[in-house]
């Protein structure tokens, strides 16, 4: 909240709560996995507590199957899961795994096709989400909202288990790992959507470097991009410096991609179908023992993303599982831009305001079908330019 003194007109800004900066690690691993066993157990528990229909959304990752888990064993009557199947792209696929966790938990298992997602659904969710956000995952998630609002109201989910527990691959970065020859000149000229570009871009760049905050376009592409550009208008994610590297990246993403992204995409896309969404692994208990009490070293172990999640994951659900496969909420983005929605795209980028480089913007689409890996920079460009027609901004 924001206190204003009216004798100065001071402003000072307080905040409700915020993660501890002093630390209590605890070096056992026995303690931590029975630690997290009954923290994650009470949460999961206390947020099924609802006089509404109560269900799951089970994609098949290590961090949605530990709710299901521990939602099971908590209900009193057998438990809906919801799964989005995309059977005709076996590579985003991972209904398979879902059912999977869903025999082994014994739950009422649905699946909800997300194969057939419109172009229309982009000016749906520019109406509902109030501001430009680009991530590609709210086609699905509004998709499979959309289909449950007649079965469960209040439904619980896996969001924030990467956050807390390091789960994304950038966090192996934990290295100052640099080519000096790749200097700015080498990397501006490859074209944009170039496979390896960013990865090039990475290793020129330390390891707390503002880079990756380019969730799409970076600096070189904005450049030719937007007409004017100027790089010191750019806000990036506050960097932090504790000389432990898993601690710092993780509480930058909870900060900042985890409430600005994720979590604001599954609120809007739930609130439009009337649904309550619930992430158990965001209960302050669970968030202060992540950040103050488990060490890095139970996050990131032997080359293993999520270790400690994933050693409770194998003690409390016997299935034959892959715990190192690539998981995610991925959708098949360079189909859909490339072979279905690719004239509709192009229409739209006809008539750019004057700001965008029009060459540049349709030089990156047409790249497209010669297999660069462009579709995530188009569709955001694309939330853009719809958010800013349906607002009458120019």
């Amino acid at each position: 909240y924001l206190e204003l003194n009216l004798n100065n007109l001071n402003l000072k800004k307080h905040s409700y709560w915020e993660i501890d900066k002093k630390r209590n690690l605890i070096n056992d691993e026995v303690i931590i996995l029975n630690l997290l066993d009954k923290k994650l157990n009470a949460s999961v528990k206390n947020h099924l507590i609802s006089d509404r229909s109560t269900g799951i959304l089970l994609s098949g990752g290590i961090d949605s199957s530990l709710i299901a888990y521990y939602s099971a064993i908590n209900s009193n009557k057998k438990i809906n899961t919801y799964n989005v199947t995309f059977k005709n792209f076996p590579n985003y696929d991972e209904s398979k795994y879902a059912k999977q966790i869903s025999s082994f938990i014994d739950t009422n298992h649905f699946e909800i096709n997300g194969d057939d997602v419109s172009y229309d659904l982009i000016d749906q969710i520019i109406g509902f989400m109030g501001e430009p956000i680009a991530d590609s995952s709210l086609l699905p998630t509004t998709i499979l909202f959309k289909h449950l609002n007649d079965k469960s109201t209040v439904l619980l989910g896996g969001d924030g288990g990467d956050e807390l527990f390091a789960g994304y691959p950038s966090y192996f970065n934990n290295n100052n790992f640099q080519l000096p020859f790749l200097n700015d000149f080498l990397i501006s000229k490859l074209p944009a959507g170039f496979k390896g570009r960013n990865f090039l871009l990475r290793l020129n760049s330390d390891k707390y470097s503002m880079e990756s905050d380019y969730k799409y376009f970076n600096k070189y592409d904005l450049d030719r991009l937007i007409k004017g550009f100027d790089h010191k208008h750019i806000f990036f994610d506050k960097i932090y410096d504790s000389k432990d590297f898993i601690y710092d990246m993780t509480k930058k993403d909870f900060l900042n991609y985890l409430s600005e992204d994720i979590l604001v995409k599954v609120q809007r896309a739930s609130m439009y179908s009337s649904i309550e969404a619930r992430s158990p692994f965001l209960d302050k208990n669970i968030i202060e023992f992540a950040f103050c009490q488990v060490p890095s070293d139970f996050k990131i172990k032997n080359g293993q993303l999520k270790y400690i999640l994933k050693k409770l994951f194998t003690n409390k659900i016997k299935v034959n599982y892959n715990l190192d496969r690539k998981q995610g909420f991925s959708i098949p983005l360079d189909y859909w831009v490339r072979d279905i929605w690719y004239d509709q795209i192009f229409d739209e980028f006809n008539d750019l305001p004057e700001i965008f480089n029009k060459k540049f913007v349709l030089k990156s689409l047409e790249n497209i079908r010669s297999g660069y890996s462009n579709s995530s920079n188009i569709l955001s460009l694309v939330f853009l330019l719809k958010w800013l027609r349906i607002n009458n901004l120019n």
